[in-house]
């Protein structure tokens, strides 16, 4: 395994509601560098024509590249891979600390299908991942979320990765089912 990956990622089944660890292959992280393209990778292998962009099936990878967590440029990047409604396969960049959090944590990706019955949020501690309730976080903008999840955890320093509820309600292309009930906390390393 190169050096710059952690060499293993999650999968989060939201219906199941279980997380399992897989390993990240030498020749993937060696042929398809970064987020961006380890993600649409997975994205191309797990997507049926079948799936629409609402299914529980489609896959929602976040991915890090083998900067992730360094100081080079971009290095605090997190790609979000999946299929759109409006077009064929998409994938967005963010910034910000979830990424190198993510990688320092010892995940180079997650991969998130299925819809649960229920809003649930995904606490990642030192290897350990919990698949927690959040019907009490429901309806609150993304920085009641932050406050909300920070305070439970009773650490002001972890990464929250969330979006809000105008993000839920928006109109015509409302974010898949399944992240509507997925929120995210990070410790800070």
């Amino acid at each position: 395994m190169a050096k710059a990956y952690m060499g293993k990622g999650l999968r989060v089944d939201l219906t199941a509601q279980r997380v399992t660890t897989e390993v990240l292959n030498d020749a993937d992280a060696r042929d398809y560098i970064g987020g961006y393209l380890l993600g649409m990778k997975m994205l191309w292998e797990e997507y049926r024509p079948e799936y629409g962009a609402y299914d529980p099936r489609n896959p929602l990878i976040f991915a890090t590249g083998p900067l992730t967590g360094t100081t080079a440029p971009t290095g605090n990047s997190l790609t979000c891979n999946t299929k759109s409604p409006l077009s064929t396969f998409v994938s967005g960049r963010a910034g910000g600390h979830f990424g190198p959090q993510l990688k320092l944590a010892g995940y180079d990706y997650i991969v998130i299908t299925g819809q649960s019955a229920r809003p649930v949020w995904v606490w990642i501690d030192d290897g350990k991942v919990e698949i927690r309730d959040a019907r009490y976080l429901w309806g609150k903008t993304s920085r009641e979320t932050d406050e909300a999840i920070k305070g439970i955890i009773d650490d002001k320093d972890i990464q929250v990765l969330t979006i809000g509820p105008k993000r839920v309600l928006t109109v015509p292309v409302p974010p898949r089912s399944s992240l509507r009930r997925l929120l995210f906390a990070d410790p800070k390393c």
